[in-house]
């Protein structure tokens, strides 16, 4: 059990998770909160950026919470996985936008060359993610795609993506700090 002051999780998570790396630095981070951060979603991603030294990060707020060997699904929980030695990592949001002829994905484009891996976590009612991945499929072969969606919240508008620093809700035109942050948050690991 972990107390759901935003701020004592994301310092017991970091702890945790660094202790895993040794004296080697994140290269990047996963973070998934318990439904009990909902709204303190942006405080906690923020904690946890800060204590992290800001690195690339990713997640969400989920239903349940797995880390280590537990799983937790009622009560206040925090799983943060750390990645160090990995090469350069980008972060961004991606959003699809209707249109009149069926609709559009914006905010990163999937290169043709081969290599590296994107980790996708998105908004279950935003984000069409298996019409991207028949458009990858179809346009861009051998992209190496995997995640899942974001199951915190049960309803439009519900869901908390977490990109770097940043919480934001889920709409696509919703714009969270300067970023345009709807729909699916990804990261690139190059290889």
């Amino acid at each position: 059990m972990l107390a759901a002051d935003p701020e004592a999780a994301a310092r017991r998570a970091v702890r945790e998770a660094r202790a895993s790396l040794g004296d080697s630095p994140p290269s990047f981070a996963v973070l998934f909160a318990s439904e009990h951060f909902f709204g303190s979603a942006q405080p906690l991603v923020a904690a946890v950026a800060a204590e992290t030294g800001q690195v690339p990060l990713i997640g969400c707020v989920a239903e349940a919470v797995a880390g280590g060997s537990r799983e937790v699904e009622s009560e206040p929980a925090v799983s943060l996985w750390l990645a160090a030695g990995l090469g350069p990592v980008e972060t961004f949001a991606m959003e699809f936008v209707r249109t009149p002829s069926g609709g559009a994905f914006g905010g990163y484009r999937f290169e043709h060359a081969a290599g590296g891996m994107h980790l996708m976590v998105c908004d279950p009612f935003t984000f069409p993610v298996g019409d991207l991945l028949a458009h990858l499929n179809q346009h861009v072969p051998g992209a190496t795609v995997m995640g899942g969606m974001a199951s915190g919240g049960l309803r439009l508008r519900q869901s908390r993506l977490f990109l770097d620093g940043r919480a934001a809700g889920q709409g696509f035109s919703s714009v969270c700090h300067g970023f345009k942050v709807s729909g699916c948050a990804v990261i690139k690991q190059s290889q």
